[in-house]
């Protein structure tokens, strides 16, 4: 974080938590705390649970035949409240082993999360140790993270890619102009080069391969700057492994139209700005964070699509955790954009 990297105290009493389909990442005090994936190695024979992140990974690594994987978060919704108050202790512990206190916590979510998932994601995090919860949206945790105000009467549009969803928020005035989340990341652009390796190439290749190819890619926004490199996997006919050449002419075209439903959702964000808010949007243009907005090129593509800037933000994969630990403090200033959890959880 630069400058903004220092010491961790013992005496930790809040805390940022971004928890995601593939990554929760835990931020307080200027250090990233933690960061491992969201899963839960479980025991096919007895359901038990074996160990949660990095060491999940291991048990199901060390005994695949017994050791199942469980992602308890998908498109940024808890979908097992069991395992995620369990992995949500577990890294609280592991993040603040020298804390005393139960912390404080904004958590980042998806805009369009109901308020039942809110209360039971709440709940889960009360009960994995936090003494109280704030709940912020990616799109605006990622301008906090960027040390942007929001209380002036500028328009900002804010777009977080994440694995597999899309965060988008217009805000002015400490308020939502607009926002929309939809069910698409990084994830959704590699299964869409996995499907063009099957159908073109009839070779079949796993996630891992289709992120290699999409990190291979020199920039979506220019199809002339071509570059070969091979790709390995098994061949459709009679599964037999394989390493072919492929180039990224075509793959421009694949990933540009896996593209199509962030630019429209960002269209429609935009369409529901008033006239007066133009002027805005074409002097700051978009802030696109998330993992996903490292894609080579996108924010060139995005731009050329939009007509405004896009800026991707300092450090884009820790922006909206970053966020959520600057928001604190925020809460009275801004109540349309940061939720206490007092309301579902009766102040205890």
């Amino acid at each position: 974080m630069d400058k903004e990297m220092k010491s961790f105290s013992k005496s930790v009493s809040r805390i940022g938590i971004d928890m995601g389909s593939s990554q929760t990442r835990i931020f307080s005090e200027g250090q990233l705390l933690l960061e491992e994936k969201t899963v839960v190695a479980v025991d096919n024979t007895n359901d038990d649970i074996l160990g949660f992140g990095t060491d999940a990974i291991i048990h199901y690594h060390t005994e695949p035949q017994r050791v199942r994987l469980e992602w308890p978060v998908k498109n940024g919704a808890m979908i097992d409240y069991y395992y995620t108050r369990g992995i949500l202790s577990y890294f609280l512990k592991k993040g603040l082993k020298h804390s005393l206190s139960r912390p404080e916590i904004v958590m980042s979510i998806p805009s369009g999360l109901s308020s039942v998932a809110r209360h039971a994601l709440i709940d889960a995090t009360m009960h994995a140790g936090a003494a109280k919860v704030y709940l912020v949206s990616s799109s605006a945790a990622a301008i906090f993270g960027q040390g942007i105000s929001l209380g002036g009467s500028d328009v900002i549009l804010s777009v977080v890619m994440g694995r597999d969803i899309t965060d988008c928020g217009l805000f002015s005035c400490g308020g939502i102009v607009a926002q929309e989340q939809i069910a698409f990341g990084g994830n959704s652009i590699n299964e869409e080069i996995q499907a063009y390796v099957r159908d073109s190439l009839k070779i079949v290749i796993g996630e891992e391969e289709a992120e290699v190819i999409k990190q291979s890619m020199v920039s979506i926004a220019d199809p002339n700057a071509v570059k070969v490199f091979t790709i390995h996997g098994r061949r459709l006919v009679d599964g037999g492994a394989v390493a072919v050449e492929i180039n990224t002419t075509a793959l421009y075209q694949v990933i540009q139209t896996a593209l199509m439903p962030v630019l429209e959702s960002i269209e429609r964000i935009i369409r529901r700005a008033t006239p007066d808010m133009a002027e805005d949007l074409l002097r700051n243009g978009l802030l696109l964070s998330g993992g996903a907005a490292q894609l080579s090129g996108l924010n060139h593509w995005l731009s050329a699509q939009l007509g405004i800037p896009v800026v991707i933000t300092k450090h884009s994969d820790l922006a909206v955790v970053i966020g959520c630990y600057r928001s604190f403090d925020k809460y009275r200033q801004f109540p349309d954009l940061i939720e206490s959890g007092d309301k579902y959880y009766g102040g205890k």
